[in-house]
């Protein structure tokens, strides 16, 4: 089950980025992938995983439309379960920007920039309340709270 399907994807790592057999590994994502959906079914973060592993395989492969297309599916599912100040999604994101400035599609990436902007004014904003709320003790000033 989930087991195979884990020792699959770090097998097809090692392929891609330590062997360069791009089909090698083509072939064990894929696997992989078959595994985890019928495991966790397709909107999972375990498939979002395989998704984005196999969108750089993709890219790396000169197969742009494909890439894109798993990069979006990915990030969908990764908004969808973690949401967008989440670094996965980010990263996910990010990968489409590099994909659209190679491309040259100048709407995409600026519109791909300006949201993950957003995403991480958005998780800075988290960051600073959670810290005010975790870290920063709250205490009443001197005389405040006292009953007479």
């Amino acid at each position: 089950g989930h087991g195979v399907a884990h020792s699959l994807n770090l097998l097809a790592n090692l392929m891609y980025y330590q062997r360069g057999n791009l089909q090698e590994a083509e072939r064990l994502y894929q696997r992989s992938l078959d595994i985890r959906e019928r495991y966790y079914m397709r909107h999972s973060d375990r498939v979002a995983q395989t998704l984005h592993n196999l969108a750089s395989l993709a890219r790396a492969q000169g197969m742009e439309d494909r890439a894109e297309a798993l990069y979006k599916e990915c990030l969908e599912i990764r908004r969808d379960l973690a949401g967008v100040t989440h670094p996965e999604t980010q990263r996910t994101a990010e990968q489409l920007v590099v994909l659209y400035r190679a491309q040259g599609r100048t709407e995409q990436l600026t519109r791909m920039q300006a949201m993950i902007s957003a995403w991480r004014r958005q998780s800075s904003a988290d960051v600073s309340a959670h810290w005010l709320r975790e870290v920063v003790p709250f205490q009443l000033p001197a005389g405040l709270g006292r009953m007479p």
